[in-house]
């Protein structure tokens, strides 16, 4: 399922937050945080259910590792508990 709205919140002159999400059953989704360093926008961390619809995980990346400085290494990734 493409995710095909998109929208994008300024949370600070060099942080975003941006909501991806599908229009169809079953829908599938992406929060990112980014933050822009190095003349580009770099994302620290990821809320996805990108393995399946009922699978919500947490991702969160080093920023270090982010702009290349190490290899791209996902320091924790992890199901993330849904309330209703």
């Amino acid at each position: 399922m493409p995710k095909d709205r998109i929208r994008r919140h300024r949370l600070a002159a060099n942080a975003r937050l941006v909501i991806e999400r599908s229009s169809t059953h079953p829908v599938r989704y992406a929060i990112t945080l980014h933050v822009y360093r190095d003349d580009k926008w770099v994302c620290i961390h990821t809320f996805d259910n990108s393995h399946a619809p009922h699978e919500h995980h947490e991702h969160a990346y080093m920023i270090q590792t982010v702009l290349g400085r190490h290899p791209m290494r996902d320091i924790r990734a992890q199901p993330v508990p849904v309330h209703a």
